[in-house]
């Protein structure tokens, strides 16, 4: 019983990992296609597209290494104690532990996509150079638990990335929002 169990989620996390990385895969394919699509616009209007699409590729390919270097590792029951049965004898029991990856519920993903309607609605409003540094204090800080040190150095990072690669470097204006647009 313990083993079909078992046997049934490892099918299932298998399964679901090919789904990860024929998805991932996908993507990058797509960004490349893109990419070289791109490359026949004047040069003005095609380096905001392989700005993204590099973005996009870096981000794709950092995904496969995860799924790749993680379905690599096995999950196996630990032992956590003998005992003795009433013949006698020592046997030792198994329990089953739960692959980490296997964490995720539908609250999750309702979390997640929370969080994205989130950044839109205060993207919608204040615009994205106000959304970008409340966004990542809020998650950071509040999803992610991160310490404040961490916090603003990534959002020193971004922010300066959005702003000094759309504003500066490609001069080009940002949505402001209802706000300030």
């Amino acid at each position: 019983m313990k083993a079909d169990a078992r046997n049934n989620r490892k099918n299932h996390r298998a399964s679901r990992d090919y789904a990860r990385l024929a998805l991932s895969g996908g993507i990058l394919l797509l960004a490349i296609a893109l990419g070289i699509g791109a490359l026949s616009f004047p040069v003005r209007l095609r380096i905001f597209p392989l700005f993204s699409l590099i973005v996009v590729s870096l981000l794709a390919v950092i995904d496969l290494g995860r799924l790749l270097r993680s379905s690599a590792i096995d999950y196996h029951p630990q032992e956590v104690a003998t005992h003795s049965d009433p013949s006698g004898q020592t046997s030792r029991r198994d329990e089953v532990t739960q692959d980490p990856r296997e964490d995720y519920s539908a609250t999750s993903s309702i979390v997640a996509i929370s969080w994205f309607l989130g950044f839109m609605i205060l993207t919608f409003i204040g615009g994205f150079l106000l959304a970008i540094p409340i966004y990542i204090v809020a998650f950071m800080r509040l999803q992610g638990r991160l310490s404040w040190k961490v916090t603003l150095i990534t959002l020193g990072i971004t922010w300066a990335i959005v702003y000094g690669g759309f504003v500066v470097f490609l001069d080009q204006r940002v949505y402001g929002g209802i706000l300030f647009g």
